[in-house]
């Protein structure tokens, strides 16, 4: 989504979603309170992170295209009619 955003897509679309791995992970999850440099009242918490690739299509409004048009009207000679 963060690509969409930065082509500035009014629309993204997901396609082909597909399971590339997965990694479990003991990550740690301080208590409230506790600083990040204090390791005490820090429990350890299982986490299972999972990868996917996607393919994506970006759509983009089109916008107006800014012209400018010019009318010169240029002296004829009457030839009396």
């Amino acid at each position: 989504m963060a690509q969409g955003q930065k082509v500035g897509a009014d629309l993204v679309v997901v396609v082909s979603p597909e399971y590339v791995a997965s990694q479990r992970i003991v990550a740690p999850l301080p208590s409230p309170g506790a600083s990040n440099s204090d390791s005490t009242g820090t429990a350890q918490v299982p986490v299972t992170i999972n990868w996917f690739k996607y393919g994506a299509l970006y759509f983009v409004k089109a916008r107006p295209a800014s012209s400018t048009a010019f009318v010169s009207e240029t002296p004829t000679k009457s030839d009396g009619f």
